[in-house]
């Protein structure tokens, strides 16, 4: 429970910002996709960091156990295959970008907003006493 605990910390802060800020900034986050179009390394470096992080979030959470701390897991399994598909099929990574980002923001707007929820849920249970 305390690698848990610690990862829900760290997740949770990191997600909580990092989603408050796409939210914040969300007009700007539609128009650095045409830059990632640009400069293909970008989505090729946070694939590779996606991945890496993913990886060791397995390494010592590959708990499936039905309460909070799934969500460390899932998170896990989903930067692992979000950063593979940014490295092995890039155009794929773009186009679901794109339409996500200009054909459906709300949607995208909403799952944004879902993942700083998250973050913060996780902030919450990481910091509450055991």
């Amino acid at each position: 429970m305390e690698i848990s605990l610690f990862l829900a910390r760290v997740i949770g802060i990191t997600m909580a910002i990092l989603y408050a800020g796409a939210i914040i900034n969300f007009k700007r986050l539609q128009t650095s996709l045409r830059q990632i179009e640009e400069q293909p390394v970008i989505l090729f470096i946070s694939g590779f960091m996606a991945l890496v992080l993913g990886v060791l979030i397995l390494q010592v959470h590959n708990f499936w156990v039905w309460d909070w701390t799934i969500i460390i897991t899932l998170i896990g399994w989903l930067m692992v295959i979000i950063g593979s598909i940014r490295i092995l099929i890039p155009n794929v990574a773009i186009a679901m970008g794109r339409s996500l980002l200009e054909r459906n923001p709300n949607i995208a707007y909403a799952v944004t907003f879902m993942f700083c929820a998250i973050g913060v849920f996780l902030t919450i249970m990481g910091c509450l006493p055991e």
